[in-house]
């Protein structure tokens, strides 16, 4: 039978930076070392050497000795997962993430919710990378753990949109009349997401955008774009990104009223939905603004 600890502190630990690191071991942290201390009944040996070595090799002990099956601390870890995504342009978090990621797979049963997380880090590595070849690899990086988390549990809706996010970005870069094949797995995936869940503001968002980078001989509709982002905004305001695409499909229709209107949404909304992602998106709705 698996002894029951402090998880939660453990993975505290982890997610913590090397100077937060250092700091509980310069403590001797009572918690962490009794939480050793359960599991390998060394609490004296801990305490007395406190070196970065033993303390690791008791952590992995301990990881060796419990699972995650415990919702609460599955939840928490997928907590710290999603903070690590959000403030990934700081520090090492997004290596810190995708660390946290693996070390979970090798843990959970249901890793669905994992594989769907390491598919929206790898999405992310690839829209900063410079070069096409690179993206590419990135991309289908991400479209390979999509899949993997549709294999786990095809009733997972998130799992379906990022691999429509994938598909996209891999013909975004491209170019668009090379990837006239990806168009129906694109709409098949955000069928997916919205039969599982009608109200999945980022399937809307990215079929709104969709329809205004199609021709439109292939399906591509401005009034479609609009109605869709418009939908996908009513689901979720805070989200810049979703206002700056409607913008630009305001623009393309010659509509630079509403487009305005779109773009002082984009630089005035707090706190935004994702801030990485609401800093790329005012410096780009400022440009708009200047050339319009």
């Amino acid at each position: 039978m698996k002894t029951r600890v402090n998880q939660s502190l453990i993975y505290s630990f982890i997610a913590s930076n090397d100077r937060e690191r250092s700091n509980i071991l310069e403590l001797k942290n009572d918690s962490l070392f009794d939480t050793l201390a359960a599991v390998t009944g060394a609490a004296s040996m801990f305490k007395s050497i406190a070196s970065p070595v033993v303390l690791g090799l008791g952590i992995c002990f301990l990881f060796s000795q419990i699972g995650l099956g415990d919702e609460s601390d599955l939840s928490l870890l997928l907590q710290r997962i999603d903070q690590a995504y959000f403030e990934r342009n700081l520090g090492n978090q997004l290596v810190d993430g995708e660390q946290m990621c693996e070390e979970a797979l090798a843990k959970v049963t249901a890793k669905d919710d994992i594989y769907w997380r390491m598919a929206r880090f790898k999405a992310w590595e690839g829209a900063i990378a410079k070069e096409a070849p690179d993206k590419l690899k990135l991309f289908n990086n991400a479209k390979g753990w999509a899949e993997k988390g549709i294999e786990a549990n095809s009733g997972n809706a998130e799992t379906h949109f990022w691999l429509g996010v994938a598909y996209g970005r891999i013909g975004e870069t491209q170019g668009i009349f090379k990837s006239f094949s990806l168009i129906e797995p694109i709409r098949h995936e955000m069928d997916e997401v919205l039969k599982l869940n009608p109200n999945h503001a980022g399937a809307h968002h990215l079929l709104g955008v969709m329809y205004r980078k199609l021709p439109w001989f292939k399906g591509g509709s401005n009034k479609k774009s609009v109605e869709e982002l418009q939908k996908s905004i009513d689901l979720n305001s805070a989200n810049t990104l979703y206002h700056l695409d409607l913008a630009k499909t305001y623009l393309a229709m010659d509509k630079t009223k509403e487009a305005r209107i779109e773009l002082e949404k984009v630089k005035t909304i707090m706190p935004p939905f994702d801030p990485v992602e609401a800093e790329i998106d005012r410096r780009a709705a400022e440009q708009l603004l200047v050339n319009r």
